[in-house]
């Protein structure tokens, strides 16, 4: 299984709408991580119109979350542009035993996007910028 773009891009938007913990624009996004505006556009409204995320019109406009950061999870940014996750869809040619291991791998996926928040990826990232800093080359 491979992650789209969609996904990618939109995990980045929220996470760093989180981050920023205010009204950011698409342009502050594009700008820092070199992507495409349209591109951008097109996952906010996709975004917004999940209820993940809300805009404001205007000069000082932009987006910012809808909910906090521990209140959204990466199975909910997933799910706006992938619905359900599968990792293989079933085939009846194939034996049960490997369909019983695709299944199992599905459960396992679900289970770690339903349970890893926003805030969860900030903390993460956040560790290892700790943890980077203590390295010592000679």
């Amino acid at each position: 299984m491979k992650l789209t773009t969609q996904v990618r891009y939109s995990l980045l938007i929220v996470v760093y709408l989180a981050e920023q913990n205010q009204v950011k624009s698409l342009k502050c996004i594009a700008e820092k991580y070199d992507l495409s505006i349209q591109y951008l556009e097109q996952l906010a409204n996709a975004l917004r119109k999940s209820g993940l995320i809300k805009s404001v019109r205007g000069p000082k406009g932009g987006y910012y979350l809808a909910r906090a950061a521990k209140e959204i999870t990466v199975a909910e940014v997933f799910q706006v542009f992938e619905g359900p996750i599968q990792v293989l869809e079933s085939d009846e040619k194939e034996p049960p035993e490997t369909r019983e291991l695709y299944q199992r791998m599905t459960r396992a996926l679900n289970l770690v996007v339903k349970e890893t928040t926003i805030q969860d990826l900030m903390d993460h990232q956040s560790d290892d910028a700790v943890d980077e800093g203590y390295m010592f080359y000679i």
